[in-house]
């Protein structure tokens, strides 16, 4: 158990790296530090519990999670005669991440509540740094033009932390501002007025890094998820903060407009997610009940004609469409949509009854960042991005 604390403790100390440390093989094969801090913390994991020859800690998500991997085992199967071998094992390897990331949730079960308020204290002090580093990357590296060779967009402007993506950045600046809210409320009830100034002084800090990534998505899933947070903690009044802020942000940007990576109401963006929204359902339509495969997205769209040349092999982005639910639906079909549905169901579930039941800020404070991550996953395919998997994994695992 020592050795599964240890690694875990090791996992949050360089979960604020992200994608610096991703190393690319080569044909379509990339793995970050994280990637592998998770893979031998799973098998440390496994190997505990066959050497103490326990049973793993009974879980209502064991049986939506297998329900889910082996759809989306079935889809390879049924799918091989349209790729080459190293075409599936390259996609093989998408469903092993996502396999690995998801027993992270399960191992932080196995600890004991003193070690679960360590690992609070590990996420707040993590996120804080990739706050700190996307204010340091925004001031002194605007551009990620001279990376757009290894398959990164070329982001003016914005502030995209150590995830090299101002989208995923602010995805994960509106989970960790969700985070602090919650110790803030915890502090309030408990009357510590030097803790409820830090962590507003890091909610402010947060906040204008959401705003400085301009990311429209972020904007929309922490005004949603906020607004939902107040009304659950019973703090209505505060909603009318959340849309004076709102405002405030839209005039402050307002003169900055002229510059389109900046810009709100920008359409290039937007015209690109509708095209990647149609080019799914296009593939849906053609491959309605089981996919085509998890994850051959990539390869699909090649064979498709939506994307053409070795760019396609080295971007980032070709790897999945601007929508979780529509990637899902693309690769696994409508059984392994329903599947992955039933697996969130059951998370919801779960921390609404213990909402039910405690009115604690945990379990609002899962279910008002799995609000925000549904509603960014609209417009990006967030719900996939390894940083933000972790994340919820671990906040799930420490709250239920």
């Amino acid at each position: 158990m020592d050795v599964l604390k240890f690694l875990t403790v090791l996992l949050l100390l360089f979960f604020p790296l992200g994608e610096v440390t991703r190393f690319s093989i080569g044909n379509s094969i990339a793995f970050t530090l994280i990637d592998i801090l998770v893979g031998v913390l799973v098998l440390n994991w496994i190997a505990f519990i066959a050497l103490k020859k326990m049973k793993a800690r009974s879980s209502l998500l064991y049986r939506p999670v297998f329900i889910f991997v082996g759809t989306a085992i079935l889809s390879l199967f049924i799918n091989y005669s349209l790729f080459t071998q190293y075409e599936l094992f390259v996609s093989s390897l998408y469903l092993l991440r996502w396999i690995l990331y998801s027993c992270v949730l399960f191992i932080i079960m196995y600890f004991n509540t003193e070690f679960k308020t360590i690992i609070k204290k590990l996420l707040l002090l993590s996120g804080g740094i990739i706050v700190l580093i996307g204010f340091i990357q925004y001031f002194f590296y605007q551009n990620l033009r001279n990376l757009f060779y290894l398959g990164w967009d070329d982001h003016l402007y914005r502030l995209f932390s150590s995830f090299f993506d101002p989208n995923y950045a602010g995805s994960f600046y509106v989970l960790y501002f969700l985070f602090v809210l919650g110790f803030v409320f915890e502090d309030i009830r408990k009357k510590d007025r030097k803790k409820i100034t830090l962590f507003s002084a890091i909610e402010m800090i947060t906040g204008i890094a959401i705003v400085l990534t301009y990311s429209r998505s972020a904007m929309i899933s922490l005004l949603v998820s906020t607004s939902i947070f107040f009304v659950l903690i019973r703090k209505k009044k505060l909603l009318l903060l959340s849309f004076v802020l709102v405002v405030f942000i839209f005039v402050a940007l307002s003169p900055f407009f002229y510059i389109e990576n900046i810009n709100i109401f920008r359409t290039a963006s937007g015209m690109a997610r509708i095209e990647s929204m149609n080019n799914a359902l296009t593939i849906i339509k053609d491959y309605p009940i089981l996919g085509v495969g998890f994850n051959t997205y990539r390869y699909v769209q090649i064979k498709y004609g939506f994307r053409k040349g070795i760019g396609a092999l080295v971007s980032h982005a070709d790897a999945g469409t601007d929508n979780s639910f529509l990637f899902v639906f693309a690769t696994i079909g409508v059984i392994g949509l329903i599947a992955y549905l039933n697996l969130w169901n059951r998370i919801i579930k779960k921390f609404l009854n213990l909402f039910k039941k405690t009115h604690s800020v945990e379990s609002i404070l899962v279910l008002c960042s799995i609000i925000a991550i549904f509603i960014d996953s609209l417009f990006v395919n967030s719900l996939f991005f390894p940083p933000l998997m972790l994340w919820m994994w671990i906040l799930i695992g420490i709250m239920g």
